[in-house]
């Protein structure tokens, strides 16, 4: 049984590992870096991540209602001069 060929050796290969996928990388922590001061940073990071996304959805609603606003205030004036 050890003597069939598989599709791979019939084309003149075999399956190869990448050496890429065999060598793990490690997570770089600096000896001068404690855990408190990581999940101190972690935790400024993700409020920042946090109030940059609010920021931006307040800055389309704003663009938004200063759109309604344009419009209203030109229905406005067109309906001013209507009436004159």
């Amino acid at each position: 049984m050890d003597d069939r060929l598989d599709v791979n050796s019939l084309y003149g290969g075999s399956i190869k590992k990448k050496q890429s996928d065999a060598v793990k990388t490690k997570k770089y922590t600096p000896s001068d870096d404690d855990l408190e001061t990581s999940s101190s940073i972690y935790k400024l990071l993700k409020a920042n991540r946090f109030l940059q996304k609010e920021l931006t959805e307040l800055g389309e609603k704003l663009q938004t209602e200063q759109l309604k606003n344009s419009k209203l205030e030109k229905l406005i004036q067109s309906n001013n001069l209507q009436l004159i």
